[in-house]
């Protein structure tokens, strides 16, 4: 068995990403889109983020960023207007459509 062997067994189906303002960096995403068996183009994957709460990048690295992010894997984007920080909450909810993508 050869490295790339090994390599592959390690890839995810699925990425989840929350705080993804804090990674907003090109090559985060590529090393990102290598972890994932399909890669960003083609794998599944979310990316939870608020773009005012980014503290890592200027407004500039984080623009530039984000235009890479979209012009290279095309994600499907989804504003997201109420803020829930309740742990138990975002919990059940993650339950929930993990059971739901099994059935």
């Amino acid at each position: 068995m050869g490295t790339s062997d090994v390599y592959e067994g390690w890839k995810t189906s699925t990425n989840i990403v929350d705080e993804a303002q804090d990674l907003m960096f090109d090559s985060v995403w590529e090393s990102l889109s290598k972890s994932l068996r399909n890669g960003l183009e083609k794998g599944k994957g979310v990316l939870y983020l608020d773009p005012n709460q980014n503290m890592f990048n200027t407004p500039e690295e984080y623009a530039s960023a984000m235009e890479y992010l979209t012009d290279v894997y095309a994600p499907t984007i989804i504003p997201l207007t109420l803020n829930c920080r309740n742990t138990e909450q975002i919990g059940s909810w993650l339950c929930k459509i993990q059971a739901d993508a099994y059935r």
